[in-house]
Formats: structure tokens, sequence, C-alpha cells
């Protein structure tokens, strides 16, 4: 989870009776809620309260991150309540967040949409199949790979896309599709079984529909980053005519690695 200095937050509880089993208030409720404590990096309770009640087991608590919070993965909340007159192992009941600069909700932008398009968006954090890191990771590779695509635009980087190219959002979400479909098409992999016996077999093959998809993608994904990064490079680079001694006219045409005259 991600949240930006001077931002709110809101982080979600979902309590079970036992592991596996029904959600459930935990114990003297309605007199008692969960507590929510947060703790920034340096161990430091920052805020604590009572959370909201959602549904049965459900429960939430917002609070707002100041604006001079420390830029780190290191947040936590610690969250306290019992459970049939017992409270669960601290780590058990500990999740951690990170707190962005102020200049960073194109990330938090990205990573929505991503999620999205990845039909990934289960409420309950803990069900979701990718996190915010791996997802983070695939759009950061994604701008590098559309950096790396000629025309060269290394100067183009995850904290500045939005300002400089925003008909980008879309092309980056897209390349970040097909390398979460590839990560998890190589995860599959090592899943996959077979088995027959006297006549029934049985084959999970999940790998190879990931890649089928992830290839589909790629290769709209390909055509449409060449046509918007050649658009782009029509738009900045313009020709110039020179007067000069040695010929009646010079062209020159500036490209982002050579010089042409002619």
């Amino acid at each position: 989870m991600q949240f930006v200095q001077g931002g709110s937050a809101t982080l979600d509880i979902w309590i079970y009776e036992y592991e596996g089993g029904p959600l459930r208030d935990p114990d003297g409720y309605p007199a008692t809620e969960p507590k929510a404590n947060v703790y920034d990096p340096f161990g430091t309770l920052t805020y604590s309260g009572l959370a909201t009640r959602l549904a049965q087991g459900h429960y939430e608590y917002t609070f707002g991150i100041p604006a001079t919070a420390e830029v780190s993965p290191g947040w936590r909340i610690v969250w306290d309540f019992t459970i049939n007159g017992g409270t669960l192992p601290v780590e058990q009941r500990t999740e951690y967040f990170e707190v962005l600069s102020a200049g960073a909700t194109h990330v938090v932008d990205l990573l929505s949409d991503l999620r999205i398009r990845l039909k990934d968006t289960h409420p309950d954090y803990r069900k979701r199949r990718w996190t915010d890191v791996e997802l983070t990771t695939f759009i950061e590779n994604a701008l590098w790979d559309i950096n790396s695509t000629p025309p060269a635009t290394t100067y183009f980087l995850v904290e500045n896309w939005q300002q400089s190219v925003p008909d980008w959002k879309n092309l980056i979400i897209e390349g970040a599709l097909v390398m979460s479909l590839v990560s998890q098409g190589i995860l599959e992999v090592a899943k996959e079984f077979s088995y027959s016996d006297n006549g029934i077999a049985v084959t999970i093959d999940r790998s190879a529909k990931y890649q089928s998809m992830a290839q589909m993608i790629l290769t709209a994904y390909q055509e449409k980053k060449q046509r918007i990064k050649n658009a782009y490079f029509m738009r900045v680079r313009r020709p110039h005519v020179i007067v000069s001694g040695e010929l009646d006219r010079k062209i020159r045409t500036m490209a982002p690695a050579q010089w042409r005259i002619r």
C-alpha cells in the first residue's frame, strides 16, 4: 500500500473466527472496536484510534498523512483486539505501508489503473495476486522499455512522465500489463501438473494461457508504442532552413543522436 504526504490513508482489517473460518466481531462488540496504532519508520507512535465497523468482522481506520511525513516503506499499523479471550501474535496484527513524496501522486494513479486492468482490486489486500511493490516495478520497467525504444527518450521517468507526455499513460499501463502477465506465467510454470490413472487424465497448465494473453497484448503494445513515439518526435523536432554561401540552401534536420546536412 502506498499513500502520499499531505493526503489521507485508509486501512482495512478483516477479523476471522479462526484461520479460514467465518468473519466475526472482536470480543465485547459493540462496546469495543479494534484499535489502530500507526507507527512511523522510527517506531514512534504517530496515530492511535478506534476503527469504524463497515460490516461484521470488517473495520477500517482513516487518518491523515502529515505533509512532512518520512518518505519510506517502513510505516506500519498494529491492530489491537481480542478474539475468544486471546490476542493474536503481533506479526499477525501488523501491516506495512509506504509514504510517497507529495509529487508522486501519479505513481498511485498508475497503480490504481493497472490493478483495474488486471482485475486485481479485491478490497482485502491479502487476497490480491500482485503487491504494490511488484506492480510499481512493472510500471518502472515498462517506462524503461518505452524510453529505450528508438527514438530514445531516456529523460522521461516515472516521476515526470505525467507533466511531459500525458498521452503515454495508457501505453505505460499496457507495457506494465504485459510484464505482469509474463511474471505470473513464469510462476505458474512451477505449478504445472499432469496425472493419468486408469484412463483418467488431469492436466494443470495455466502458464501457457498467461503467455498467450501476454503475447496478444504485447503485439498491440509494440505497435502503439512506435506510433506514439514517432508522433511525439514529429511534434518536437522540426527542420530549419539555413542560408549559406557554399550552397544556395542547406536543410538541417535534428534527430536525438545525429545531425544531417544536405
